[in-house]
């Protein structure tokens, strides 16, 4: 239970000026979606941070961004409670891809969803982006460690992916190891650490 208020109070901080639609939206939701998916989930470990669902606004806006650059195949990188598989694969049929490390995260989307989406068990470290050519890619802020973003770009680079990324909520070390390795196409900023960055990889530092 304080784990939770911390992050309450954490969100009405953060979001500032910006709480209010955050909170409309999640609204929205609360009314015509299932909010199973809106539950946290404090990681078992230290190399995942805790699994908080995307606020349904900045889910709108990535929406908006898949409409206008006409993107078909989605993969979302640390699905967590899978707010994002719901929305985007079962809600608006999008073709979409999971990869979550965690293993109860993993079996409670699949024992609810009933292998209605294909997901992977994994290490995103592990699996193979160069075979599963994806239009856009997810990430919630999926690695507690700096040095994990970096891995993962350089590992984008290597297999040659030059499609789109999604940053959601990155602190400001991590923001600009993103800039580093990506052109920013697109930001939108509620705070320090509360953002939605569309990004392409232009090659790396």
């Amino acid at each position: 239970m304080i784990n939770y208020l911390r992050h309450f109070i954490l969100v009405i901080g953060n979001y500032r000026l910006s709480l209010f639609v955050i909170i409309f939206f999640e609204l929205i939701y609360f009314i015509f979606y299932d909010n199973y998916y809106n539950k946290i989930h404090f990681s078992k470990t230290k190399k995942a941070t805790n699994a908080i669902s995307t606020p349904f606004y900045i889910i709108k806006v990535i929406e908006n961004f898949i409409n206008n650059k006409k993107i078909f195949r989605i993969c979302d990188l640390g699905f967590g409670r899978g707010k994002n598989l719901y929305y985007f694969g079962l809600q608006k049929k999008y073709t979409i891809e999971g990869i979550e490390i965690d293993k109860d995260l993993f079996n409670q989307f699949i024992l609810k969803n009933k292998n209605k989406l294909k997901l992977h068990n994994d290490d995103i470290f592990n699996y193979n982006f160069k075979n599963n050519k994806f239009d856009l890619l997810i990430l919630n802020d999926p690695f507690v460690n700096y040095d994990d973003y970096k891995k993962l770009l350089q590992k984008l680079i290597n297999y040659d992916y030059k499609n789109y990324l999604v940053f959601i909520n990155l602190d400001s070390v991590k923001q600009n190891i993103v800039k580093n390795f990506c052109e920013i196409i697109e930001i939108k900023k509620f705070s320090n650490t509360r953002n939605v960055i569309f990004t392409r990889i232009n090659g790396g530092p």
